[in-house]
């Protein structure tokens, strides 16, 4: 599949809480994060990519962070604060398009937060501020 092809699924809400997703950093309510089925996980290979969510004219940024067991295999389960830049709560459910995209956006200034690595310029020097993070974010 290519990278921007536009994915068709249902889009529901859950709350982190605080509580560690499955690419293995702490998750919260308004972060712009999103669980994806087992399919499109990929046994975590889509952990910090980011993926465009598309329902009516409206559109978020979100970044993988978490698996979702119970979706079917073209849905997706956003964070309360990503689905709610895209309609109420009390939607529940709703039909989306999806794809997978370039792009950065930061959790937020939290040190349990995703890593994120930077690396200098002027020299080859690689940087990990969180330090002791795997892939995906997971604890080493």
């Amino acid at each position: 599949m290519p990278v921007d092809a536009k994915i068709t699924g249902d889009a529901t809400w859950y709350q982190p809480n605080g509580g560690f997703g499955a690419c293995g950093w702490k998750l919260s309510n308004s972060d712009m994060v999103v669980a994806l089925p087992s399919g499109k996980y990929a046994n975590g290979s889509k952990c910090r990519k980011h993926i465009n969510v598309h329902y009516k004219s409206k559109s978020v940024n979100v970044v993988v962070a978490d698996l979702c067991p119970g979706c079917g295999p073209n849905d997706v389960d956003l964070s309360e604060g990503a689905f709610k830049k895209l309609a109420g709560l009390d939607v529940g459910r709703m039909k989306v398009n999806w794809d997978f995209s370039g792009g950065l956006q930061l959790l937020d200034d939290d040190e349990d937060d995703m890593p994120v690595d930077a690396k200098t310029t002027g020299d080859a020097t690689w940087y990990q501020p969180n330090g002791g993070f795997g892939a995906c974010g997971a604890r080493s």
